[in-house]
């Protein structure tokens, strides 16, 4: 997300803002550290004010949440990740220091016993190795799955590509460019589907009228905004 300005407020500090002719409402998100805001233009200070104090409880929760995210990714030798194109476990082994191998579709993490978890240094490694691991797949199975749906709806993007993006799922560009998070691997398949088709459906409507999600509807069995909610309850990120 690009930044056009910061807003200073009294009791969640610096804001990031970003301006989008798209936006109907004020979006917060956490990222890098601080409060990022997508908002509507033109921008009303008084009106991002009034939204902060209503979503203040919210907002100190998030950032709350934010910040023991960022401290890494909490390995432990119970981390299991088990999805349908994603599979990650630790193994104690006779190893003098933690490694990753591969195990037919298993990434493992091979670590000696007595492993110090609490050692950032770790952490930051093992959260590192993980991500480029699935980086690697989401570009081998999400790029060719949006192709695919988009072919069978008539439509042509200009680019796909997958990035490591906490701030949203997906996005699709006015020039027809979509980037998806590799973090989908990590959800279920419907869900998947419907972020690729939200995201193919700015191809034909670029704002989310009620037109978008009539289209939408009709892509999901009428359940778009049944697995919009549902999306809710995960968060882009290894845990």
């Amino acid at each position: 997300m690009s930044v056009d300005f910061t807003y200073k407020d009294p009791d969640i500090g610096e804001v990031d803002v970003a301006l989008n002719p798209r936006s109907r409402r004020f979006v917060f998100r956490y990222r890098n550290g601080r409060v990022a805001c997508t908002s509507p233009i033109p921008f009303d200070e008084a009106r991002l004010r009034r939204a902060v104090r209503e979503l203040l409880p919210r907002l100190l929760a998030m950032m709350e949440r934010g910040k023991q995210r960022g401290i890494g990714a909490r390995f432990s030798p119970d981390t299991l990740i088990s999805t349908e194109w994603f599979c990650f476990r630790m193994v104690e082994s006779d190893v003098d220091g933690i490694c990753l191998r591969m195990n037919g579709e298993w990434l493992e993490c091979h670590y000696p016993k007595g492993q110090d978890w609490d050692n950032p240094d770790v952490q930051q490694w093992l959260t590192k190795a993980v991500e480029q691991r699935l980086h690697m797949m989401a570009r081998i199975v999400l790029p060719p799955r949006l192709e695919t749906m988009a072919e069978q709806r008539g439509l042509h993007c200009n680019s796909v590509s997958v990035h490591k993006t906490k701030s949203r799922w997906g996005s699709c560009s006015s020039k027809g460019n979509i980037n998806l998070s590799i973090y989908l691997l990590l959800v279920p398949r419907h869900l998947q589907d419907y972020v690729m088709h939200h995201e193919l459906t700015h191809l034909l409507e670029m704002n989310h009228s009620e037109r978008f999600w009539h289209i939408l509807d009709g892509v999901t069995n009428g359940r778009s905004r049944q697995y919009r909610e549902e999306l809710k309850n995960f968060e882009p990120s290894l845990f």
